[in-house]
């Protein structure tokens, strides 16, 4: 769709307990969402150092947080990164809520240094 179009997004389903293959994406929630394992996913991409925004579920937010935190990331880090707690509207952190994404979440990586087109 639109926001596909400079190929620097991608959709990602999340994990889900007891390892449940997934064909498609499926709605997910926060007794659903293996908060773990798709945190140790983002974590490697953050890490990268080249993520912009992370598109989640405003619900799903506080799962993925507290396993950052298990993960050892400090709290006033984990509070730059995430929206949560400031509401879903809040124009703050890398993930953050976006309608239609509890069956998925999308990655805006930023542009290439050496690419003058690209436009953040």
């Amino acid at each position: 769709h639109k926001s596909h179009q400079s190929g620097r997004d991608v959709d990602i389903g999340y994990f889900v307990h007891n390892n449940k293959e997934q064909r498609r994406f499926v709605d997910t929630n926060k007794r659903t969402i293996d908060a773990e394992k798709t945190w140790a996913l983002l974590e490697a991409l953050m890490r990268y150092g080249k993520v912009k925004y992370v598109f989640v579920d405003y619900d799903l937010q506080p799962s993925l947080k507290e396993a950052a935190q298990d993960a050892g990331w400090p709290e006033h880090v984990l509070n730059t990164i995430f929206q949560f707690p400031r509401g879903s509207s809040a124009h703050a952190g890398i993930f953050r809520h976006s309608p239609g994404h509890d069956n998925h979440f999308h990655i805006r990586f930023s542009c290439a240094k050496d690419d003058m087109k690209c436009l953040e």
